[in-house]
């Protein structure tokens, strides 16, 4: 086995630098196991026209950034020893491009509160009464989406009930419109010890939130954990990249880094929902 996958296996069974209170939902896998619940989303998406090889994006700066699956999309994937994966970066290719796409519902700077505010999404696409997660959803009709948002909740204060309104907002969003939501943990934010704190308080949050609804939990929090700085950038915030910015190689070099896992991690979480939910 390779060894980020064993350390990955080997994080899941020991307690992490997380408070108590945490740390036995951070032991949730970095792949989701899939409940019924997903493939009934599923399914009732189809029946509404989705396109089942799409899937849509929603978060801030460190989704919006080409960093994020886009090198997948336009020939800057190596997969090494995962070449498991690429009957999944075919199928999600062969009518619209996902990787490459970057919509309306991702935007630097963005909390959970702009993902679901009207005055957030483009007139010139977007009808008045539409945010911009419901207007990426009309005009992209995805099958997925894939949901990292709170590293901005956590610097800038919102308070955690809020917090959590919004992400079950978005979730539902995305069930009434026949899409599978997947929630992402955040990573670790070095910015400021309170900031730090925050972070755990809301991936907790998010765990919750996908235990609530059924829905698959990506723990992208886990993955990092074995990486230098915790898989983290010189700023603080974002995760790390290789100098060349080549987030699609999975060799052991470039797993050293909190872009590439993220990528890794990602195509291994579309794998594992293609595969046990849309058939």
């Amino acid at each position: 086995m390779r060894k980020f996958l064993l350390l990955v296996v080997m994080l899941s069974l020991v307690a992490v630098s997380a408070p108590l209170q945490a740390q036995e939902a951070y032991n949730a896998p970095v792949v989701p196991s899939l409940s019924g619940r997903v493939r009934q989303i599923y399914l009732a998406g189809q029946r509404m026209g989705n396109r089942a090889d799409v899937f849509a994006e929603v978060g801030d700066s460190i989704t919006i950034t080409r960093e994020f699956m886009w090198n997948i999309g336009v020939g800057g994937l190596h997969l090494d020893t995962y070449t498991n994966l690429q009957p999944v970066v075919d199928f999600f290719t062969r009518s619209h491009n996902s990787f490459e796409w970057k919509g309306l519902a991702a935007r630097s700077g963005w909390t959970s509160f702009n993902v679901l505010d009207p005055n957030a999404a483009p007139d010139e696409i977007c009808a008045p009464e539409e945010n911009p997660l419901v207007c990426e959803l009309r005009i992209l009709h995805p099958s997925i989406a894939l949901i990292m948002i709170g590293t901005n909740d956590a610097m800038f204060g919102i308070p955690a009930d809020q917090y959590r309104q919004n992400l079950r907002a978005i979730v539902q969003t995305c069930i009434d419109k026949g899409v599978i939501p997947v929630l992402s943990t955040i990573p670790d934010n070095f910015t400021s010890p309170e900031t730090g704190q925050r972070v755990h308080e809301i991936n907790a949050i998010i765990i919750s939130v996908a235990r609530e609804y059924s829905i698959p939990l990506w723990n992208y929090w886990l993955a990092l954990q074995s990486l230098p700085n915790k898989g983290i950038s010189g700023d603080s915030i974002h995760p790390s990249s290789p100098p060349n910015g080549e987030a699609g190689i999975f060799t052991p070099e470039g797993l050293g880094h909190g872009y590439n896992v993220r990528n890794l991690t990602g195509l291994q979480v579309l794998d594992a929902i293609w595969r046990g939910a849309m058939y």
